[in-house]
């Protein structure tokens, strides 16, 4: 699994937590457009991962990765 599905099922379990109805309601996103975004294949955009982070009061930090 690669960072980006792996990150994605993370907000994925977070969303499934707060229920999809009540996460579509809060970003004006489409419940269907969640589920696909957030599904194995997901990809949202920069814009709907943002809005679902704040809705699901999460916050993505980033890192330098280590030199191997």
């Amino acid at each position: 699994m690669g960072e980006r599905q792996a990150i994605i099922r993370d907000i994925r379990r977070h969303a499934d937590e707060y229920g999809m109805a009540k996460l579509a309601a809060a970003t004006g996103i489409g419940r269907t457009n969640i589920y696909r975004m957030l599904g194995k294949e997901g990809n949202p955009t920069a814009d709907n991962l943002f809005n679902i982070l704040r809705a699901l009061n999460l916050r993505l930090v980033i890192t330098k990765k280590d030199d191997d």
